[in-house]
């Protein structure tokens, strides 16, 4: 174990102190100091949320930031006329009252350690009207892993019941604080949305729903029961015992037997669920009709947004494939559905799993993650429970028999149709090829996500012939509950000889523009067509495997390329390499350098360095000292070489 030794200002003695424990005291003594900042801990002394209280806060952005991005966010999207017409208006307002709502931003800012979360959680998510199922929720397969669960009848519950034996793992993680921290680098990220992801559920309010969180950390005592959905009825079903262990997968899987056999044994019924998929001012009118009905539906409803998750055995689905599952998973049946949940986990007959999840109280990569734990230790046991068999004293289900009228089953047949209507308006298409996959784009140094960001908008250009609105999310969890921020991808568009190119703000790798345009970009870019001939500039390294079919050449940092009276202009400021252009110079140069044409001449200015090996044919040299030259019109040397221009002193030129 790793220990301090902290001495006192007179040195007359020492006290020998946990690291963890120094740290916060002298964090308490000096509140300046970032814990982040002290020497490493031992990955085995860190707990999931020990850097929570020590993230830096999110900063303000300046008006003039946020104006310029604005503008430039916008620009790509609006005729010549309309963006003069927003620029004088952002002009007006940076000038005008936006310095005023600056300052009221400023303020809250010194206020609150992230000024926006609480906007963002609200605005983004609480407040609007609309249905959160089937467009605003997330969900998407399982991984089915085929070589270990390939679908198969009569699995369901066997599975289902691992499956929440998984989840178990990764909640008593969080409940011990033992989950693995996320991290940046060597820097944490917040972690406070894991506090969000079991026994969370959001509840419908007349103008601004609420998120009520009833996990809590060891020793609490939080709840521990699951709910099941199945035949339009929900079940409750404990999976922890009374010392918060998880119950075994076999314990659990006896408890969806019991389930499912008192479901089968009775008719549809009333399939409440599926008032979650209405408008949520509708959805909190029902609410409070039901609550208002009996007693008891209060209750069912308590412990329905107390439940760690939402179990759903969906019967009517086969899930044969991907196809099926995520269709299931986005548009399936709401009638045995709580889209409130902050985690619903849907098992189709085939044994076949998806989720779907409320977005309000977490983002998706938190649930991402949260799913291949459970994924991995699912083959971790290659699919086979290997532990104890033995199934203990298990306390049974329970229904949650809701006391409906004819009123409410109006309400529930009404939400049914509605958003039935709404999902027979989607189309998901589940669609793979087997020319490359996720691994190949990221050995080329791209994630996926910013190859799907750039497909999207080449193809919905070509559809439509105007850039679409799409964007990326990027997060900002390297500060105090910090979630996502947008990353504008769609980008500007011009024309090089008839064909598509872009301006990107995100790094990517490989597109194709009218055929034979092939190139690899690591930042953003710029594309231009001057006088038919097209114009570069680049803010970084990128590569380019092949334009036109002949020029082939890699380019380590930025540079610049113009045409002048049908000739190249080139001006590199770091090193780079050349391999062929235009089928016949070959040279190398290390680092900043220019090219231009004088009265059918090559001249150019190197600053350093630099090697060709041949161009055009003819002209060998090899300089090391930063110096000039000149092309002249050449003479004999030696019967068989051009002259050797060699310069030793930068502004002076000898021949």
């Amino acid at each position: 174990m790793f220990r301090g030794i902290l001495l006192t200002s007179s040195s007359t003695r020492s006290a020998v102190l946990l690291w963890s424990e120094w740290a916060q005291k002298f964090i308490r003594a000096r509140s300046c100091v970032n814990l982040v900042h002290l020497k490493k801990m031992s990955s085995k002394q860190e707990t999931t949320f020990m850097y929570q209280e020590h993230l830096p806060s999110l900063p303000v952005q300046t008006l003039e930031h946020t104006c310029g991005k604005y503008l430039e966010s916008v620009k790509h999207l609006l005729t010549d006329e309309e963006y003069m017409q927003t620029e004088f208006v952002v002009n007006e307002f940076q000038s005008g009252i936006g310095k005023k709502l600056q300052q009221k931003l400023e303020k809250r800012g010194k206020e609150h350690r992230n000024w926006l979360s609480q906007w963002w959680e609200e605005e983004a998510y609480l407040r609007p009207r609309s249905p959160v199922a089937p467009l605003v929720n997330i969900g998407g397969p399982f991984m089915m892993q085929e070589d270990v669960w390939p679908p198969a009848e009569g699995t369901l519950l066997k599975r289902a019941a691992f499956v929440i034996f998984a989840l178990l793992d990764t909640w008593q993680k969080i409940y011990r604080q033992q989950l693995k921290i996320g991290k940046m680098g060597n820097k944490p990220l917040c972690m406070s949305q894991y506090l969000r992801l079991f026994s969370e559920c959001r509840i419908p309010g007349k103008d601004l729903d609420s998120l009520k969180a009833h996990f809590c950390l060891a020793p609490e005592k939080p709840p521990r029961h699951i709910m099941v959905q199945t035949n339009g009825r929900i079940f409750t079903c404990y999976v922890l015992d009374e010392n918060y262990e998880p119950l075994t997968p076999p314990d659990i899987e006896r408890q969806l037997e019991a389930v499912v056999k008192m479901a089968k044994s009775r008719p549809l019924g009333p399939c409440i669920g599926a008032l979650t998929a209405e408008d949520r001012t509708t959805w909190y009118q029902s609410r409070n009709l039901l609550i208002a009905l009996d007693g008891k539906n209060g209750e069912y409803l308590h412990a329905i947004e107390t439940a760690m998750v939402n179990l759903v055995l969906d019967y009517e689905c086969e899930g044969k494939d991907y196809q099926e599952v995520t269709h299931n998973s986005i548009l399936g049946d709401c009638r045995n559905r709580w889209f409130d949940k902050s985690i619903t986990v849907i098992g189709c007959k085939m044994g076949t799993f998806a989720t779907n999840c409320d977005h309000s109280p977490f983002d998706g990569i938190v649930e991402i993650s949260t799913m291949i734990d459970a994924s991995v230790m699912i083959r971790k046991f290659n699919g086979e429970w290997q532990g104890r068999q033995h199934i203990g004293n298990v306390t049974p289900p329970s229904e949650l028999d809701f006391v409906v009228d004819d009123q409410m089953l109006k309400c529930v047949k009404t939400a049914v149709d509605k958003y039935q209507k709404e999902a027979d308006r989607i189309i998901i298409i589940d669609t793979k090829t087997t020319m490359f996959g996720k691994n190949h784009i990221k050995r080329l140094g791209v994630h996926p996500d910013t190859f799907c960001q750039l497909a999207i908008q080449l193809t919905y250009y070509r559809m439509h012939n105007k850039p679409g609105t799409a964007y990326e999310t990027a997060q900002t969890r390297q500060f105090y509950h910090g979630r996502t921020d947008t990353v504008r991808s769609c980008f500007r568009v011009a024309r090089v000889s008839g064909s598509l190119v872009f301006q990107v703000r995100l790094c990517f790798r490989f597109a194709r523009v009218s055929g034979p345009l092939v190139f690899q970009v690591r930042p953003c870019f710029r594309f231009a067509r001057v006088s038919g001939s097209p114009v570069f500039q680049v803010r970084s390294c990128f590569r380019f495997a092949c334009v036109s079919g002949s020029l082939v050449f890699q380019v380590r940092s930025c540079f610049r390329f113009a045409r002048v009276s049908g000739s190249p202009v080139f001006q590199v400021r770091s090193c780079f390499r050349f391999a062929r252009v235009s089928g016949s110079p070959v040279f190398q140069v290390r680092p900043c350098f220019r090219f231009a044409r004088v009265s059918g001449s090559l001249v150019f200015q190197v600053r350093s360095c630099f090697r060709f090996t041949c161009v055009s044919g003819s002209l060998v040299f090899q300089v090391h000292l930063c110096f000039r030259f000149a092309r002249v019109p050449l003479r004999p040397w030696n019967g068989a070489r051009p002259w050797l221009v060699r310069i030793m002193c930068p502004k002076k030129l000898f021949c």
